[in-house]
């Protein structure tokens, strides 16, 4: 049986619905282990806004090439997967920054005799019963969750920006997501549909 076809592409040839998915799992794999290796990067390069841009450039740049060595140059259908594959791949990288962060802020914590070490037991010990009791524990838990809560780390990371309160550091964030996955989206439409002897004279 014939496998599926998938509208046909900028070339006019047909492209297999298995061959977009090949090109797909490749993409999330390869963008996944790039992502990976951005999060672990030295904070030096990791430049406010231009750091997530470049980013979704070079993502761009690796889902371009695997499409053109899976035959893919349906430009519409490869422009808004790159644009989903490298908005994902920023939220994962902020999800596994924020959890070194909360690592290593609880690591911090309980090799440093202060009382947010105390807190840090207490938050991590079983609410007493007694109302009283419930009080206090609940007011020295309180610094600890503030500090390993996800806008903490947006806080954190867009605190070059100034002390962004409310919506402002998710609207940041969100702000930054859509450039990378733009900014990655139309190096693909740039390169899709183009044969890699296109590609050499384009140099």
């Amino acid at each position: 049986m014939a496998a599926s076809r998938v509208g046909p592409p900028d070339d006019g040839r047909p492209v297999s619905r298995s061959t977009l998915i090949g090109w797909l799992a490749a993409g999330i794999l390869c963008v996944g282990a790039f992502s990976l290796f951005c999060v672990h990067a030295p904070p030096r390069l990791k430049l406010l806004g231009l750091f997530a841009v470049a980013h979704g450039v070079v993502s761009g740049w690796i889902l371009a090439q695997l499409a053109r060595s899976f035959g893919i140059r349906d430009r519409r259908r490869l422009t808004l997967a790159a644009f989903a594959v490298i908005f994902a791949a920023q939220i994962g990288m902020a999800a596994e920054s924020h959890r070194v962060r909360v690592e290593q802020f609880r690591t911090q914590q309980a090799s440093d005799p202060s009382s947010l070490t105390a807190a840090l037991r207490i938050e991590q010990a079983p609410p007493p019963d007694d109302p009283e009791a419930f009080a206090q524990w609940r007011q020295m838990r309180e610094p600890v969750r503030e500090m390993t809560t996800f806008a903490a780390y947006l806080r954190h990371r867009f605190s070059a920006l100034g002390p962004l309160e409310g919506p402002w550091p998710w609207l940041v964030w969100i702000a930054e997501l859509v450039a990378a996955g733009i900014a990655g989206a139309a190096l693909v439409h740039s390169q899709a549909g183009r044969t890699p002897h296109a590609s050499a004279l384009g140099r």
